[in-house]
């Protein structure tokens, strides 16, 4: 998120998850609400009203040609009746849903083009390279809908996308639709089986299905567009949702801004596609995917909440193109932290950006989790040839600066804090975990949750950071990309280690009988430990070797390292891990150096697999 900035103001907003009575209106001139069934007429009428009322265009194009189109706040009948044909059990049952905000959609779904210019490649199987290249041979695909992609590929085009200078300075954070925001946008206005009406004879005016696709996707915007404007909702490319799937969800759905399932295996598809007959191209369909998997059938589009016309928006650097040497915004601008550096040097840095930013040195949020503001910064990442245990992926050694402040949590997400936003304690060292024989009579709400995927890790950010509390105070919780953790935990040192070049049980929590540095061994307590039992680094974190390890936001590569930027490196475009950092209570001491990598599947859980949350502050 963009940092926490003490002079804006944060308007209050309501958990999604919470259901809510009618809207009240902020001031008499807010409009009403779009409420199916309504006119092609009718819908464009509640659109300009909305676009007036916020002081934002209808229709918006970015900075690399995307356009999006305002979809207002609306209620309709989400599902299908129980005698619509081929329907499924999981379109029901029918239920009303209030969208209750605002937000821009994409009026096409993401092209190939689009997707090249943000990550740097194409993964399509109809375009030129591509597996199915003889389909679309001799055809300009720059403008096909972009395939192969995974819901992680498609988040992290958003987190990109978002990233860039031009869109940092407009305001606009990126995202998937939730499922419900998707079928309002796509039955706009209507109750029939598609947007257009009942009558399947006209589904190849606005559809590529079965029927008329000839075996392949075809350029974003050929057919006839729904009533709010939007192309392709039926057919071409099934679109991935942020919301995880369940079958029986809608038996218990929230009247207001659904969100979906706390947690699933497979996230949401919408829309049908090129290889579906007519019936399961409807409004009200369904689908899912693991959102690890690639198919030549999978794309997306993205949806946007309105900027606030009011507010000011800094302008930054796009973190992915290399740069000079930072020039300070105004002559009171800190130096960066250059490592090496003393740990009395390191709170020097810290407490000079806390003046400096107008910010606290360290924040207690909502629920009582500590974070400590980490000052932008350089040092070498990696390890050198020499150093003991070294593994190949750790290299070569290179100059990375982190570019901008964040905030760090103190300590690792505990289980009483994971418990708090998401309602379950997956850990196996808990009093009803797989292992609650060796914390028998511990209390371990304190200690770090585990048994977390990285899916898990990103899902608590979203709904942490949707608490009201947390909204009202402007935060946006991440997990920190791999440079921002090497970087944090090292805190200015040059060592194997925070603490310097031995470990053998008693600096961190892992198998003492394997030490790194010394002949000496150490405790082994076979199980994780309370956060904060052993020393802080000199940034003020805990526990950033051993006790579990910690998700990173990247895609996991061992050969990244040769070819990384040298200003805030996001990792590579793509891959089939996440990274892993800082190792385990489980791990010989020599895994458990600053340096160390690992990148388990973003879907794998483990019972030495924990998180930590980055927080960017409000100013930068």
């Amino acid at each position: 998120m963009p940092p926490m900035d003490a002079k804006a103001t944060h308007a209050p907003d309501l958990d999604p998850d919470e259901p809510m009575g009618p809207i009240e209106p902020v001031d008499p001139s807010r409009p009403g609400l779009a409420t199916a069934p309504f006119s092609e007429q009718q819908a464009r009428a509640h659109q300009e009203v909305w676009a007036e009322h916020l002081g934002q265009p209808l229709e918006i194009t970015n900075s690399i040609g995307m356009k999006l189109v305002l979809i207002p706040p609306g209620e309709f009948m989400m599902g299908s009746p129980w005698s619509e044909e081929r329907r499924d059990s999981d379109e029901g049952p029918q239920h009303r849903v209030r969208i209750t905000k605002p937000f821009y959609f994409g009026v096409y779904e993401v092209t190939q083009e689009e997707y090249e210019r943000v990550m740097g490649t194409n993964p399509s199987a109809f375009s030129r390279s591509g597996r199915n290249s003889d389909r679309v041979s001799g055809l300009d695909t720059s403008r096909f809908p972009v395939e192969m992609v995974s819901w992680n590929d498609a988040v992290e085009f958003c987190r990109k996308l978002s990233a860039l200078a031009a869109e940092r300075l407009a305001g606009r954070e990126y995202r998937l639709p939730t499922e419900a925001e998707w079928e309002y946008a796509c039955r706009a206005g209507t109750t029939t089986r598609y947007s257009f009406g009942d009558d399947v004879s006209q589904l190849g005016q606005y559809a590529w299905y079965q029927g008329n696709s000839n075996r392949r996707t075809q350029p974003a915007g050929q057919g006839k567009p729904n009533a709010w404007g939007l192309y392709d909702m039926h057919g071409n490319l099934w679109e991935w949702c942020s919301d995880w799937y369940d079958a029986k969800y809608y038996a218990n759905s929230p009247v207001d801004d659904p969100q979906g399932p706390a947690s699933g295996s497979g996230r949401v598809l919408r829309g049908g596609c090129l290889y579906y007959i007519a019936g399961y191209c409807r409004s009200a369909i369904r689908s899912n995917r693991y959102p690890v998997l690639r198919f030549h059938y999978l794309g997306f589009r993205l949806a946007l909440v309105p900027a606030d016309p009011k507010a000011t928006h800094a302008p930054d650097l796009d973190p992915d193109e290399p740069m000079g040497p930072i020039e300070p915004v105004d002559p009171s601008r800190p130096a960066l932290a250059i490592a090496p550096f003393s740990a009395q040097q390191a709170r020097a840095h810290q407490e000079a950006w806390a003046e400096h930013l107008g910010q606290p040195l360290q924040i207690t949020n909502s629920i009582g989790m500590k974070l400590v503001l980490i000052p932008p910064g350089e040092f070498m990442m990696g390890s050198p040839e020499g150093e003991k245990d070294r593994q190949e992926r750790e290299g070569p050694q290179h100059r990375v600066r982190i570019t901008r402040p964040f905030y760090f949590g103190v300590y690792q997400v505990t289980q009483e804090e994971y418990e708090q936003v998401m309602g379950t304690n997956p850990s196996a060292f808990s009093r009803d975990g797989r292992n609650s024989g060796r914390v028998s009579g511990l209390d371990t709400s304190r200690f770090p949750v585990e048994s977390v995927s990285w899916n898990d890790a990103v899902e608590f950010c979203r709904r942490l950071s949707a608490l009201p509390a947390e909204r009202s105070a402007g935060r946006e919780y991440r997990l920190p990309t791999e440079a921002e953790w090497e970087y944090a935990c090292r805190a200015g040192t040059t060592t194997p280690f925070h603490f310097g070049s031995v470990l053998n049980g008693r600096q961190a929590n892992h198998d003492g009988n394997y030490p790194y540095g010394t002949s000496e061994k150490g405790p082994y307590l076979e199980r994780t430990t309370t956060v904060g039992s052993y020393s802080a680094n000199g940034f003020g974190l805990y526990d950033m070797h051993g006790n579990v390890w910690e998700w990173c936001a990247d895609w996991h590569a061992g050969d990244y390292y040769a070819n990384s930027p040298v200003n805030d490196p996001k990792g590579p475009a793509s891959g089939s891990g996440r990274v892993i950092r800082g190792s385990s209570w489980g791990s010989f001491a020599g895994r458990c150096r600053s340096a160390n990598r690992s990148g388990p599947s973003p879907g794998f859980r483990a019972i030495v697999l924990g998180f930590r949350l980055a927080l960017v502050p409000a100013d930068e």
